[in-house]
Formats: C-alpha cells, sequence, structure tokens
C-alpha cells in the first residue's frame, strides 16, 4: 500500500454514507453512546457526563470522539448539528425515555 492506493477502508457502523437509514444508525448506537447524546444536548460537560454515567471523563471523550469519526463530523458542534439533521434522538423524546435518565442529576 502506498499513498496513492491507500488500501481497503472499513466503514464504521455509524457512518450516514455506509447505511440507509436513521434506524440502522441507531441499532449501532448503544445505550451509552445515546446517554452522552441527550446529556450532550443538555449542555453537560464530559465529566459531568461520565460521573452521571459512571465513567471516567477520557472515556465518554474518546465515544464522543468515535461518534464524531463515524459521522464524518469534526467537533462537538458539527456532531450536534448531524445528530439533529439525521433526527438520531427522536426516538429517545418520546414517553418513557426520559424516565431511563430520571433521578441523574446536574
Amino acid at each position: 500500500m502506498n499513498a496513492e492506493n491507500p488500501g481497503p477502508t472499513t466503514r464504521s457502523p455509524f457512518s450516514s454514507r455506509s447505511l440507509g437509514g436513521t434506524m440502522e444508525i441507531l441499532e449501532h448506537m448503544d445505550d451509552v453512546d445515546v446517554s452522552i447524546l441527550v446529556l450532550m444536548r443538555d449542555g453537560l460537560s464530559d465529566a459531568t457526563i461520565g460521573r452521571r454515567l459512571s465513567r471516567g471523563h477520557r472515556t465518554i471523550q474518546r465515544r464522543i470522539c468515535h461518534m464524531m469519526d463515524s459521522l464524518g463530523v469534526s467537533g462537538r458542534f458539527a456532531l450536534g448539528l448531524k445528530v439533529a439533521e439525521l433526527n438520531l434522538l427522536a426516538a429517545q423524546d418520546g414517553p418513557g425515555y426520559a424516565g431511563d435518565l430520571t433521578g441523574l442529576q446536574h
């Protein structure tokens, strides 16, 4: 492999270019990824999200970076725009989901 021919690449399960629709993207996101996105939308810091989800803030940062890479965006703001564009959190806004996050403190 060289610079002209980097070889085969694999697409991430989050990639909107490799999947047919939003539901397929959501199927590859686990509950932690969705919770991270919901808490980011609420304006929480990585450290606070980590505490809420009983994970280290660096773990949260790595997962956010992975989602950004997978969706082909650079930056948290762009991630938020892409999530909104794809309407990824619509299913989580319905009845029952908010209850899953009830009891979590800011």
